[in-house]
């Protein structure tokens, strides 16, 4: 009876530890997804120059729908103002996560996954 107990009691622990390397795979994905859409966006914001609003507001919803997060939940900041040949543009995505054993971490414990890259723009103005 006292090994009943005792396997009770440490099975929670058995399985945080093993649901841990599952939360480091999605978390990671996301951050792959993140990455692939920062760069797919600035290549073709290279050509224009810039982000127009309609253009980050794409970016997110799409972000949003593959994560399945409320847009609101996904920042997205990029240049929108005009740059000439050789000007950087930039481009920053960021979600919030929480991905918690049975939810018994408190809500302040979330991180953000952040993307961000620079380009130069190609436009001729």
């Amino acid at each position: 009876m006292r090994s009943v107990i005792v396997f009770i009691l440490l099975l929670p622990m058995f399985f945080y530890f093993a649901y841990q390397p599952l939360m480091d795979q999605l978390n990671e994905a996301r951050g792959m997804l993140l990455e692939t859409e920062v760069h797919v966006a600035l290549e073709q914001a290279k050509i224009k120059g810039y982000f127009t609003e309609a253009d980050l507001e794409n970016i997110q919803n799409t972000v949003a729908q593959h994560l399945g997060y409320p847009p609101s939940w996904v920042y997205v900041q990029g240049t929108t103002t005009p740059q000439t040949r050789g000007s950087l543009i930039t481009l920053s995505i960021s979600v919030p996560t929480k991905l918690t054993f049975l939810h018994l971490t408190p809500d302040s414990n979330t991180i953000t996954l952040s993307r961000s890259a620079t380009a130069m723009s190609e436009a001729l103005q």
